[in-house]
Parts: structure tokens; C-alpha cells; sequence
């Protein structure tokens, strides 16, 4: 599989004049799916790049590296503390766009990859009194999967 893979990013490469190739940056918005209650979610910005192939027309595929500047802050209680998870992502991504250019491009994308990161537990001072200590740990990286929407905004004639 990782050889069929590879042989279709080599011909996509070399085929430059039936494909598209771009790079480019992003910052986003997004929201956590850790637990059911809309109270317990948590939101992040993550900026990052992605290198994408085009068939010329709507859809594109690529890879993106990102990383929440803005991690996931969740509040354990205003007693206890809070607790933020800090995320890096590498991955795999397509991404449709719906109409047919101008300024705006609005877009639907997946993508697929190793999610790796840190968790922080910032502890009250009358925790700490009980001799629980502020925790930083390293997550062990995961694969796992992510969906979005968002739109392109053509800053030139010739980029977007």
C-alpha cells in the first residue's frame, strides 16, 4: 500500500501541466468533541500549512501540518483548576470547493493523520496546599480523523 502511495505522489508531481500544485498557509477555529455536553467542549485556533495537488477543477489533495496556538482549555471547577491540551497534527487532507472562483472559494474537507500534543493541569493554590503539584505531560501520538469547512480568499488574481 505505502508503494502505491508512492507511486501516485511521483506521477502526480511530475505531471505539472494536468495538475495544480499550491502552497499555503491557515489559522482556523475550531471545537473539541471530547464529551456530549456542549458545556464540557472546548475551542482552539490552530495555524498551520498545507501543501496541496489540484485537477484543475474543484477538488484538491495534499498534506497540512498544524498547531493550536490557542490550545483546548477546559475548567475542572473554579475550585480545583483548569486543564489545556496543546495539539500538533500531520496529516493527510481533501477539500472540495463549491463554485467556480472569483474572490471566494467556500470549501468541505477531510483529512486523516497522527495527532500528537501535551496536556497541562494548572492546579488552584488551595489544591497545591494539598500537595497536588501543576502537571505537564507529553501525549503519546494517536491516529484519528477530522472534518471542516471554512472558505479561501483570493488575495490576488493569480494566488488563492
Amino acid at each position: 500500500m505505502k508503494k502505491l502511495g508512492l507511486i501516485f505522489l511521483l506521477v502526480l508531481l511530475a505531471s505539472g501541466t494536468a495538475y495544480s500544485q499550491s502552497i499555503g498557509a491557515f489559522v482556523g477555529y475550531g471545537q473539541s468533541a471530547f464529551g456530549d455536553d456542549v458545556e464540557e467542549q472546548a475551542n482552539y485556533i490552530p495555524v498551520g500549512a498545507q501543501l496541496l495537488f489540484g485537477t484543475g477543477g474543484n477538488f484538491e489533495i495534499g498534506a497540512e501540518v498544524s498547531y493550536a496556538v490557542v490550545p483546548f482549555a477546559f475548567s475542572m471547577g473554579e475550585d480545583v483548576g483548569d486543564m489545556k491540551v496543546g495539539q500538533l497534527y500531520y496529516g493527510a487532507m481533501a477539500k472540495f470547493k463549491f463554485g467556480t472562483g472569483g474572490g471566494v472559494w467556500p470549501y468541505v474537507r477531510a483529512g486523516a493523520g497522527l495527532y500528537t500534543g501535551s496536556l497541562e493541569y494548572d492546579f488552584t493554590d488551595e489544591i497545591n496546599e494539598f500537595g497536588f503539584e501543576d502537571v505537564e505531560m507529553d501525549f503519546k501520538s494517536a491516529f484519528g480523523f477530522n472534518v471542516g469547512a471554512g472558505a479561501e480568499i483570493n488575495l490576488t488574481p493569480n494566488m488563492h
